[in-house]
């Protein structure tokens, strides 16, 4: 009668020398052992390691969300803090103050609207940027602020100033652009050699040449001569006998007969390069009675 006390496996328990696949059974009991010690180690290792990262995650979360995560339909996640909050949705992001959108991102269209100002080295749009309520009408503007379109029109200014280009039509300098004040031009004055031409002569006549000269202004120079506010009774008269649109000086004749009389203003206006205007005037008369 055969007895055995133990573990009924081919290892544990065999008396030594038992042999198992040609290897003696306290070696094969052995090498389980240091298996199973390293398979422990291996579990406990990799349980430290997933509790250092989680440590680090909620870390790294605590220092950039510092207030409440909600979760939202559809996927969405807002953050808050204050009156600050932040919606990350599949279709886009939206930050707000006080519930008033300061930036919002839409996914599905690429636009992004900032509230406040954008600053950088460089950049490049592919589409068109609107500044204020501009808008470009016709060789004109509406509104204020800039537009620039992608396809080249632009315009810039107001409605009553603006600089504007429509896309066909050459550009364009609307409203009041240049004055003396800013472009710090001198001041374009004309005076003349006399200031009245009077005839009191009976029946004859006389010649006075008039001579404008010119301080200021931007060469070439135009010279333009007219007589204004001018009455004439009978006979008498007042010409300009000479007369040139590119000239400083004219002469006027002034002829008097009896109880008859002629009366004006003769006016010399010039104009510089610039589009600037200066003026002179001489009074002329030929008025008596014998």
């Amino acid at each position: 009668e055969l007895g055995y006390i133990g573990d009924l496996n081919a290892t544990l328990g065999a008396p030594a020398g038992t042999m198992v696949a040609g290897v003696p059974a306290e070696q094969v009991q052995s090498q389980a052992g240091s298996a199973a010690q390293a398979a422990a180690a291996q579990a406990a290792a990799e349980a430290t390691a997933a509790a250092l990262a989680a440590q680090r995650l909620r870390r790294d979360a605590a220092d950039v969300l510092t207030g409440p995560i909600t979760i939202l339909a559809g996927g969405a996640i807002q953050a808050v803090n204050g009156g600050n909050s932040v919606i990350l949705s599949p279709n886009g992001i939206v930050g707000t103050v006080g519930g008033v959108p300061r930036f919002v991102f839409n996914v599905n269209t690429g636009s992004l609207m900032l509230a406040g100002d954008i600053s950088g080295s460089t950049g490049t749009f592919g589409g068109s940027v609107s500044v204020g309520t501009a808008s470009i009408s016709g060789t004109s503007m509406t509104g204020s602020g800039a537009v620039i379109l992608a396809s080249g029109p632009f315009a810039f200014g107001t409605a009553a100033r603006n600089l504007t280009f429509n896309g066909s039509d050459a550009p364009r300098l609307n409203g009041p652009w240049v004055s003396d004040s800013n472009l710090a031009l001198s001041p374009l004055t004309v005076t003349t050699n006399v200031s009245y031409i009077g005839h009191g002569t009976f029946g004859s006549g006389i010649t006075q040449s008039v001579i404008a000269t010119v301080s200021g202004g931007a060469a070439p120079l135009t010279f333009l001569w007219s007589m204004n506010n001018f009455f004439q009774v009978g006979d008498s008269y007042v010409r300009l006998n000479f007369y040139a649109g590119a000239t400083a000086s004219v002469d006027v004749y002034v002829g008097w007969e009896a109880n008859t009389g002629a009366e004006g203003e003769l006016v010399c206006t010039v104009l510089d390069a610039n589009g600037r205007a200066g003026r002179a005037t001489v009074q002329v008369a030929a008025i008596g009675s014998v």
